[in-house]
């Protein structure tokens, strides 16, 4: 009787044992989808680089950003303010798009300022006040 109870133990641990490595195997397999998504993505700055490199491209004299990201970017910004998932970092990535695009399309002015400030309020971790000033931005970008 011992021996069968030891048995039925060991059989559990080793069921136990080759559940979980399937679920690693699972969530590894997952994980590598995911990346293959991300990777046929459009190549947006916020996936290719982080905030701060962002920021030492354009300081090193890079171009980083164009007016055809202006779109996408207020997208992120919105899925991720409503994910909960917006971060003080990500503010760099609006600031940097409006800072450096606002010498290259004065048409843009007030537009692009509102980007670069809405950045400034996010770095501050003033979410509801970049998301106020994200609509306004959203809302001159679509008047034009």
């Amino acid at each position: 009787m011992m021996r069968k109870l030891t048995m039925l133990a060991l059989l559990l641990l080793l069921t136990a044992c080759a559940n979980e490595s399937t679920e690693d195997d699972k969530s590894k397999e997952v994980k590598a989808s995911a990346d293959v998504v991300t990777a046929k993505a459009e190549d947006v700055p916020w996936e290719k680089y982080t905030a701060q490199e962002v920021y030492d491209l354009v300081e090193g004299g890079k171009e980083v950003y164009s007016l055809e990201y202006a779109e996408p970017l207020e997208e992120e910004f919105f899925r991720l303010y409503e994910a909960g998932e917006l971060t003080s970092e990500w503010g760099n990535y609006l600031y940097v798009f409006g800072a450096e695009l606002t010498s290259k399309h004065p048409e843009k002015e007030e537009y692009l300022k509102l980007i670069a400030n809405a950045g400034v309020s996010v770095k501050n971790e003033n979410y509801d006040e970049a998301k106020s000033k994200m609509e306004h931005a959203e809302a001159l970008r679509d008047s034009n």
